[in-house]
């Protein structure tokens, strides 16, 4: 025999070995196994394996069970389940877990609130001096018209609102106004006039938007408003575009003045070219009146 197969004839020797060993190995935790399922089988678990009816005993004409795996029959996994359940300890459902109550902490250990700060007087202003009392604007919508007066009528609304949570204040209103030529109306309005043969005529007005809506020295002082509204009644004491144009200026310099925005009549925010899509309404309403028969009679 020469030397690779002398190696050869080792080699398979040493495998065949080693498989031998390895299957008795296996035997041998399968047989540990079997008999630690059976030692566990045989002891009483909580005292209730009397009542239990024990397993017939083995018959050779009884047919093999098949196995799970091949390791464990059907009816060792069933008393093992049988076991495992009876095991299981009962919970009363009338058991049930306290929760403690936690005592509240005394008021004494609390420390007590920090004093708000003293707020500074706010300096008093001079009140606008009313205007003589002069004839409130009628409302376009409570008016009763015929269909052609309606037709020959325009109202213009705007609103300018204030920043969020920064409402506009009575005093900063008043000192706005008085500087921008505003006079008080009997009305409760704040009003641009214009002089004219009977006396000082509105052009249009101005309201705040928080009810009553109106305006009164008494309270001018506790006044907080979230914005203003601008109405105008079209035709006025002025021409229809030169009175937009004048109330246009005015919205303009009050929200610049009161750090507002400039809305429509829903309050949302207007941009420059609605307030120019304003203007040109204007000046198709004012040709309209001017092609309008009964105007031009009345001219």
């Amino acid at each position: 025999m020469d030397e690779p197969e002398r190696l050869r004839f080792i080699l398979l020797a040493i495998g065949a070995v080693v498989i031998v060993l390895i299957y008795l190995w296996g035997m041998r935790s399968r047989i540990r196994q079997r008999l630690e399922r059976r030692r566990s089988r045989d002891e009483p678990v909580l005292g209730d394996d009397e009542g239990l009816p024990s397993p017939p005993p083995a018959s050779a004409d009884r047919p093999t069970e098949p196995t799970l795996g091949g390791d464990v029959s059907l009816t060792e996994a069933q008393s093992v389940a049988v076991d495992l359940s009876s095991a299981a300890p009962e919970v009363s459902p009338s058991e049930t877990l306290e929760r403690p109550e936690l005592e509240p902490s005394p008021a004494a250990d609390e420390p007590p609130p920090p004093a708000s700060p003293a707020l500074e007087p706010i300096e008093p202003i001079e009140p606008i001096e009313p205007i003589e009392p002069i004839e409130p604007i009628e409302d376009p919508v409570s008016t009763v018209a015929s269909e052609g007066e309606r037709s020959a009528q325009m109202t213009l609304l705007l609103t300018i609102t204030a920043p969020q949570d920064e409402p506009f204040s009575g005093i900063d209103i008043f000192e706005a106004a008085r500087d921008l030529g505003l006079k008080l109306n009997k009305n409760g309005t704040l009003d641009y006039v214009t002089d004219s043969g009977t006396g000082q005529t509105p052009v249009f007005g101005i309201a705040h938007l928080r009810e009553p809506g109106i305006f009164s020295l008494d309270d001018v002082d506790d006044l907080q408003t979230p914005g203003l509204l601008v109405f105008m009644q079209l035709p006025g004491p002025l021409e229809e575009v030169a009175a937009a144009d004048k109330m246009l200026d005015l919205v303009a310099r009050l929200a610049e003045r009161l750090r507002g925005t400039i809305c429509d009549e829903r309050r949302k925010p207007l941009p420059s070219r609605g307030l120019e899509g304003l203007r040109n309404r204007v000046m198709e309403f004012a040709w309209q009146r001017s092609q309008s028969p009964a105007d031009g009679m009345a001219d």
